[in-house]
């Protein structure tokens, strides 16, 4: 359905939430995901008589977060071991009049990496975060067709 004079998502129409806790100071948040090693058979044609299926790639998730809300996630995620606590991340999107609601959840998160930075001038301090996860549900559908959805541990 098209909108005319409509209203869209952007970056104030969404909630993100880790730990059942929304965050409103991550500036960014940047995920994607693919299929990856499919490849043709031939067989005895010089054509494709089929395909394989290749395999379900989630790529690194990045967030950017002010370093106030990052200490206070950090303390959520434990002082112990915080880089190998998996949690969900959920990126909720609203606009009302407009395209509705749209919930997208990065499944069986881990941190991978803590980029720490500031610099002159008014700008917050800030915390990028390089985090690996198992799957992305977009609205609740399944990418491939035989994918198990990852437990909490």
């Amino acid at each position: 359905m098209a909108f005319i004079n409509g209203r869209e998502y952007d970056h104030s129409s969404h909630r993100i939430r880790i730990l059942g806790v929304a965050w409103p100071g991550i500036e960014s948040i940047s995920y994607a995901h693919g299929r990856d090693g499919s490849a043709y058979v031939h067989g005895t044609s010089s054509t494709p008589v089929a395909r394989t299926r290749g395999q379900y790639k989630p790529d690194d998730v990045t967030i950017e977060m002010a370093k106030s809300q990052w200490d206070q996630l950090r303390t959520l995620l434990g002082a112990i071991g915080w880089m190998e606590r998996v949690f969900d991340v959920i990126v909720e999107a609203e606009e009302i009049p407009g395209p509705g609601v749209s919930i997208d959840t990065l499944k069986a998160c881990k941190i991978k990496k803590a980029d720490h930075s500031s610099g002159t001038g008014g700008a917050a301090a800030m915390v990028k975060l390089t985090i690996e996860c198992m799957m992305v549900l977009e609205s609740g559908t399944l990418p491939m067709l035989d994918l198990n959805i990852p437990v909490q541990v």
